[in-house]
């Protein structure tokens, strides 16, 4: 699932801007116009610390797999900081790093905390305040256009149907949900909507106006908290140009 997941993401676009009706200009902070942004696949930058890693974890150098754990984190990010901001960086997009069973991250099971295998919020925390005192900005991959099927919300819905607070938050087309396996062992149903038709990536109803209050508007949204607390300097969002988002969801974010 990962390798044709990666695929698709690519055939997509994945870091697009798309234009917004009635918007005739966006404010832009100053410091992006002169970042000099370095892309951070986590997994596979540098692993800093083998007390996390991963149980199957493969050793550090050898020959990757698509689905397959090397044991990247982000200690290994500030071990290397000093390498990044001798090529010329200040700027450090990351994909994924929130919860989440696979090495991508793309199929989040919690946007609240950093996943363990990276060294959890601890790490991120020693990895920013780094970055920062190195003039170094982090800009986080917002997944906001589905969740993992392993989320608690869609775990919810699956156990309970119609009787769960979150069946709303999904577009579910028939419960109890089955699932079969493709040809190729990618894990597929039409019980729901997928991104892509990849079951483990239930797309979220964007214009619910709690899934918006989770990760936009409210006091504590996903968005803020990690502004505020996390202390990020921005964000940039997944799959930004598809049909599920409309453009008064990015009006909004």
């Amino acid at each position: 699932m990962h390798h044709d997941l990666a695929a698709s993401r690519a055939s997509k676009g994945a870091a697009v801007t798309q234009a917004v009706s009635g918007v005739s200009s966006l404010k832009i902070p100053d410091w992006v116009k002169d970042a000099v942004f370095y892309q951070v696949f986590p997994e596979r930058f540098e692993n800093g610390d083998v007390g996390n890693d991963p149980a199957g974890t493969a050793p550090w150098g050898s020959k990757p797999t698509n689905n397959g754990m090397m044991g990247g984190d982000l200690q290994g990010v500030t071990q290397r900081m000093g390498y990044l901001t001798s090529l010329g960086v200040n700027a450090l997009y990351f994909n994924p790093i929130f919860g989440s069973p696979s090495n991508h991250k793309y199929n989040t099971t919690d946007y609240e905390h950093v996943d363990p295998q990276f060294g959890g919020d601890a790490a991120f925390k020693e990895m920013t305040d780094v970055a920062h005192k190195n003039g170094v900005k982090i800009m986080l991959d917002g997944v906001f256009n589905h969740t993992s099927h392993q989320h608690k919300w869609f775990q919810d819905v699956r156990d309970k149907g119609p009787k769960s607070e979150y069946f709303d938050r999904y577009t579910v087309n028939n419960w109890p949900i089955s699932y079969t396996h493709d040809k190729d062992g990618v894990l597929r149903t039409k019980d729901y909507k997928a991104w892509f038709d990849y079951a483990e990536l239930p797309v979220l109803k964007t214009d619910n106006p709690k899934v918006r209050e989770y990760f936009l508007t409210g006091k504590d949204s996903i968005v803020k908290r990690w502004l505020r607390d996390g202390k990020i300097d921005g964000w940039r969002m997944d799959v930004a140009d598809d049909s599920n988002f409309s453009a008064d969801y990015w009006r909004t974010a």
